[in-house]
């Protein structure tokens, strides 16, 4: 258990987190996403899992902040700082 979960957050979770450019056409959040909050002072493996329960989209129409779900707590943190993970039903 122990060799996976190193190997997940140093191989495979870093590449969830890769940044593009704006200049091709994403995937944009959408409510009842689940993410990794990516806060810079919480080691990978401690970052809090979340849910989007409210986008914001900026003048240009693309989501610039989100209201996610921690436990009991709701926190709007840039999209930036914003893991997605994919979930299969």
């Amino acid at each position: 258990m122990k060799h996976f979960w190193q190997r997940w957050l140093r191989g495979w979770l870093p590449r969830l987190y890769l940044r593009k450019k704006w200049l091709n056409p994403q995937k944009y959040l959408q409510v009842g996403e689940v993410v990794l909050i990516v806060l810079p002072d919480t080691p990978r493996g401690q970052w809090p899992l979340g849910r989007v329960i409210e986008v914001h989209p900026g003048e240009d129409g693309r989501v610039r902040a989100a209201k996610i779900q921690v436990e009991r707590n709701v926190v709007t943190p840039s999209v930036s700082i914003l893991c997605f993970l994919e979930v299969c039903d």
